[in-house]
Parts: C-alpha cells; structure tokens; sequence
C-alpha cells in the first residue's frame, strides 16, 4: 500500500513492474504451449478439411518425385493430371514433401506442417506487432487475442479456415504475415530510424514473397496494406502536419518494395503470363465473391467474425466483437495505422466483393480478405485495449482508492481473458478433426479395405460417388496406394488442370468411366439403384467397388469437328460436347491450331501406362499396331509443356476435347511417348527470391551508407 500521497509503490506497482519487465516472454511461452494443446489433435490421424487432403496427396506426389530425381514433377493424382508447382501454393507443400523424400513417413510431415503454422502464429504475431513498435506486453496481448479469435466462416483465419476448407496453405501466409507487414512498416515508414533499413528491407522481401509464395492472394492482401498504411499517412498528415520529404520518402520506399516484390513472385506470373492455356482456373461457389456489406455487418453484429458461440453449451460472450470498436476508437499507438487502417480496407473489400463481378478466371475471391481482415483486427484489439489498460492502471489514484481500483482491474481483465480463453479453446479444439474421429460416417476400416482392394487392381482413376464423397474417400486412395481420383475440388489440381473447369459439369458416371479412364466407382450401398451395372470387386457393409468399361489411358479415336476459338468459347463447347454421346463413340472435336487427321482409326494399343518418377524418357508411353495413319488420344490434361515422341523421334501434339493431347501416329508398330518438360525458368525463378533479398540488402545499404557518413564529422589523429 503507499503511505497515502500516491507516490510511493505498493505492493500492485512493485508486482506490475517485474511483469511489465520480464514477463511478456513467459506470457508468449505460455500462449504457445496452450496452442500446443489446442492443436496437438493433428497428430492423430489425417485431418478434415478437403483442400487439406488434396495437399496431402500433392505433396505426397511432390515427394515421389523429389526422392527419384524427376524436376518436372507432372501429378496424376486427380483431375485427368496437372502439373504440381507449376503455378502456386508450392512453399507448404515442400515443407512436407521434402522431409517425406528423405526420411518416410508422408503422414506425419503433413500432419506437422498443419501444426506449425498453428503454434508459430503466436511468435510471429509478437514479432510483427514489436517490428510495428507495439510494446512488448502489448505485442503479447495482441498475439493472444489473434489466437483465440475464432470466427466461424469457413473462409476464415486459424481453425475455421484450416479445417472447414482446408486452408492450409492460407494459414501458413496468415501466420508469416505479420512478419511481412512488420519489416515492410519498418523499411517504408519515415520514423524508422535510418541504420536498420537495409536491413529490414532485406527482410521485407523475403518475407513478403514468402506470404505471396504460400498463398498468391496475400501478396494482393500485403500490397493493400501498405496502400491502406500510406492513406493513413496521408489522412494524418492533413491533420496533423507532415513534411514533404517524409511522405515522398514514404511513397518512394513503399514503390520501391512492390516492384522488388513483384519481381520476386515471378514463379507465380511468369507461369500464368507464358503458359496460360494450360492453367484450370477456378470454378468458384457461390460464397467465395465475399459476403457483401449486409452479411458482414450480420456476422459482426451475432459475433461471428471474431467469436464462436458453438463452444460446447456456453453462450457466445461476443467479448471480442464488443472491444474491436473501443480498441478502435482509444487504442493508440506506433502501430495503429498500419493494422487499423488495413484490417478497414480489408472489410471494404469484402463489402463491395458481390458488387464488383470476377475476371475471366476468377482469379480475385474478395472472401480471400476475410482472414487477414480477422487478424489485423484482433491485433489491433490486443495491442490497443494493453494501451487503454496501461493508461487506466497508470492514473494518479490516491490513497487506499489505488490498491482498490488495481485489484478491480485487474479482476476484470482476469474476467476477461477468461471469458475469451475458455470458451475460444473449446471452439477450436471442435475443430481439430481427423479421420480416426470420423468412425461413424466416414468408416476408416472399410476405407482401408477399398484402398487395399485398388491398389492390386490394373490402372484406372477412381470416382469417389454418393455416400462416398468426402476427400479421404477421394484422394487417400492416392495417398497410399498411388491411385488417381477423377475429380478434386481444391487445390492445385483445381488450379493447374483445365479439365476440372470442365468435369465437373459431367455427371454420367458410366461415361466419364470411358472418357476420363475413370472406371472404378466407390459409393454408399444406399445409393447402388442409382448407380451403373459394373463388376462388383468389393461389396461391404457400407460401400461397393465396382469396375465399369473404360478403353484404357491411351486409345484411337478420330476428330470430327472443331472448338470455336477463344478460352472460354472453347471450354462451354467443349462442355456442351461433353453431354452428348459423342464421348462415348470415342468422336472428339479439336482446339483451334491443332488441325491433323480426321479419318477414322486403323490402330490397337497392346499396351500402355505411365512408367515411374525416375527420370524416365516418358512419363506416359503406348505400344501401338497402327495399320493405318491414325489419331491417338492419352486421356491426360493437356499442357503447353507435354512432348510427344513417336519410334523415338518428335511428333507434333494435337489439342483436343475436353482437354487432351493426341497425336497423329503413322502405320506400322509404333511406340508412342508422352513427357512433361518443365521448362528450366519455372524452377530457376524460385531464385529470385533469396537473391533479391540479398541484392536490397546490399544496394539499400550502399544508397543510405552515404549520407549517414556524410553527416559524421572526421576527427583529427
């Protein structure tokens, strides 16, 4: 207690003073061990969320091909082939993949690489929030409330965007971000003082690709942060004063770093920019444009944006929703406008996201805001309702009135990290879902039986159909036993083939068994009246496998007509081809600039398959009897980097329905080779990202060394 004038410390100063100097480390230790808790369900088999599965296979066959030497890496795991690494979404996959390749053991890499990103998130949030000049105390507490905000849109940050979707590769851009935005403030701002620039810019790049290279949309989430930062500047500035050589030194700095950064992710444009025609795509669900301003406003105002209220039989508190705008609105300072002003914009974007249509493509989801939008909200929430605290505990209380008015406090902030922990950690720990979990409606033993009953089967895609439609059913068949499913909704084989955009709109099962060499069917015995007559290979309790017709991965067929020019006139053409019996009657149309034969075939395969990631001449091959000049279809995603090779020698590769390459093959007994050759400046521009990051590092140094030195006077010997 003090002696009555206030001035003295009592026993609540002398106990705030050791925390606030030596306990924000022990407090971030204790965070991350509690994540440690929440997510260490992970290990406990393969875990829920389709796109997280789809990665596990992609990394699995990343893998494959890391440990037997083949760079092209070409994926046959679903939607007809595509090639992994090709595009995006790379940088998490590796970090399984590459361990997988040296030591085994492809389920716990991927299970870890999940967990990481979980239980760094914390340390990073602290890091960036102390790069942004956030104190230590108020980093922790910003670190807290990031990671016990719990939002329920599957679209979402942290778990509801891991598990729900399976965005994996989003958390891992979510958890480097603050990192990125820290050193990118620190570079550009004008009150960074000049000796660690160099420095800080360095870092700049190589976090800021690192996000990008994770996942492409947070390079488009970063550059709107520093724009939304720099408006900020500007708004303070008109209010209150700033020179003109700080907000030029500002604006300078931050076009500086987008054009170093821009270069960087060249693995990303250089791809889309020279081999467009072979990229997929997206097919977007109607949610993905973002929720617009009404539905934004709703999830906030239930408390669905930053708290959960399925948290057991609890209510939702909401206590998070309630604090954004007190935060807001008394929350202050060094890192306010670089989180504030972003997380706003970032709302901005999922408003106007329905309103605002979509690229050809689809390439710019504004839902993709979403998660950034959560976290910089919740940073700001921490590190600002520290500062309010800090300015409460601090006021001049007199006498006795001090020890009460910091015990009252501190049993409300007590009361409130409780009511945001306790109900927090159960919500996300619901979350953390894996396949062992699932006995009751997933069947794992019955799944193993399939998987063990495919892989002794000849070669053939598998379609995952009715009662059997999650991802485990649909991909795991590849994660263990190398066998390909016809379609995967996620990830990069919704990216990098173009013919998801068009399987998808085909729902006879019997003829994508011919079309897509698909003819093994899995479903649940509930729905067998709907399925085609086939040979049962396995019948269980649960599920059937059975075998239907299917010509085979290469075949002749003949070309009767043409796509119309254009990308997306061709695709709906191709889809309107697609719902006929053409298909099945092996009649297929071509793609402008892939003119050849259209007589019918003279020509029997007696043998074909792909060979194995080796290195091999060919990753597809076919034995053909050809009696006369005919057309060979390989019922695999066509790319602009396939070669085909026919007795050793090159042959030109048509384009054909729905997307395939086939290639025209002259009389006799022929060897007919199909290699993906990825072209060396996909792989060298990875490059690009250490050596620009060491480049500004050394050229900001020699540009700001100079006038430092200048201003330092020569002292005489």
């Amino acid at each position: 207690m003090s002696d009555g004038d206030g001035d003295a410390p009592d026993a609540w100063d002398r106990a705030a003073s050791w925390i606030a100097t030596r306990g924000a480390p022990f407090a971030l230790a204790i965070l991350i061990i509690w994540m440690i808790g929440i997510y260490g369900h992970i290990f406990t088999g393969e875990v829920t969320g389709d796109d997280n599965t789809f990665h596990f296979a992609e990394s699995v066959r990343i893998a494959d091909c890391l440990r037997a030497g083949d760079w092209d890496f070409w994926n046959p795991s679903a939607n007809a082939g595509y090639a992994s690494a090709y595009y995006y979404q790379v940088l998490p996959q590796l970090a399984s993949a590459i361990p997988s390749a040296l030591f085994g053991h492809n389920l716990f890499w991927f299970q870890l690489s999940v967990f990481l990103p979980h239980v760094l998130a914390p340390l990073a949030a602290y890091r960036g929030m102390r790069l942004l000049g956030a104190t230590p105390w108020q980093s922790v507490c910003a670190a807290a409330v990031a990671s016990f905000t719990a939002g329920e849109s599957r679209w979402g940050g942290g778990a509801s965007g891991t598990f729900a979707v399976g965005l994996y590769t989003q958390t891992w851009a979510l958890t480097a971000f603050p990192l990125a935005l820290g050193h990118a403030a620190r570079w550009i701002s004008h009150e960074t003082e000049l000796r660690d620039q160099p420095r800080h810019f360095a870092l700049a790049i190589a976090w800021g690709t690192f996000v990008g290279l994770c996942h492409p949309f947070f390079f488009i989430v970063l550059g709107a942060a520093l724009v939304a930062a720099f408006i900020g500047l500007v708004v303070r500035g008109a209010v209150l004063g700033i020179s003109t050589r700080d907000f030029v030194g500002e604006l300078i700095r931050s076009f500086l770093l987008g054009v170093v950064l821009l270069i960087a992710m060249a693995p990303i444009w250089l791809p889309l920019v020279f081999d467009y025609a072979g990229f997929g795509g997206f097919v977007r669900v109607g949610d993905e444009p973002g929720p617009g301003f009404g539905l934004l406003a709703k999830w906030y105002w239930h408390g669905k944006l930053f708290d959960w209220d399925r948290a057991g039989k609890l209510a939702n508190p909401r206590v998070i929703t309630a604090l954004v705008p007190v935060a807001l609105v008394f929350g202050r300072g060094r890192w306010f406008r670089w989180v504030w002003g972003p997380a706003l914009l970032f709302a901005l974007g999922l408003g106007l996201g329905p309103h605002l249509g979509k690229t050809e493509d689809d390439l710019i989801p504004m839902v993709r805001f979403l998660g950034a939008m959560q976290l910089l909200a919740a940073l700001g929430v921490g590190a600002g309702m520290f500062a309010i605290g800090r300015w409460v505990w601090d006021r001049p209380w007199r006498g006795r009135w001090q020890y009460v008015a910091r015990t009252g406090f501190s049993a409300l902030v007590a009361a409130l990290a409780i009511t945001i922990a306790h109900p927090a950690t159960i919500a996300l720990s619901k979350q953390v879902v894996t396949l062992p979990d699932q006995t009751k409606w997933r069947h794992p033993p019955e799944l193993a039986t399939m998987i063990a009953t495919l892989s002794v089967q000849p070669p053939g895609r598998k379609q995952a159909l009715q009662g059997a439609e999650s991802s485990f059913w649909n991909l795991l068949p590849y994660v263990r036993a190398r066998r390909p499913a016809l379609i995967q909704m996620g990830g990069g084989g919704l990216q990098a083939s173009p013919n998801y955009g068009i399987a998808i709109y085909a729902h006879d099962v019997a003829k994508n068994a011919w079309l897509y060499d698909a003819p093994y069917i899995v479903f649940g015995n509930e729905h067998e009246d709907k399925m085609p007559v086939g040979d049962d290979l396995v019948v269980l309790e649960h599920y059937t496998l059975r075998r239907l017709p299917a010509p085979g991965l290469v075949s002749p067929v003949q070309v009767t007509g043409d796509l119309p020019a254009g990308r997306q006139p061709a695709r709906k053409a191709a889809i309107a081809w697609l719902k006929t019996r053409l298909p099945l009657e092996d009649q297929f149309l071509e793609y402008q600039g892939s003119s050849g034969l259209r007589t019918p075939p003279q020509a029997t395969v007696r043998r074909s398959g792909r060979t194995d990631s080796s290195g091999d001449e060919a990753d597809i091959f076919a034995e053909l009897e050809v009696t006369a000049p005919s057309t060979i279809v390989v019922r695999e995603s066509w790319h602009p980097r396939w070669r085909a090779y026919v007795d050793g020698q090159p042959a030109v590769i048509r384009r054909v329905s729905p997307d395939f390459p086939a290639v025209d093959v002259p009389a006799g007994a022929k060897l007919l080779q199909l290699r993906f050759e990825r072209p060396w400046w996909a792989t060298l521009s990875f490059l690009l990202w250490p050596l620009l990051a060491a480049l500004g590092y050394v050229t900001a140094r020699r540009v700001l060394r100079a006038p430092v030195e200048a201003a330092v006077p020569t002292l005489p010997r």
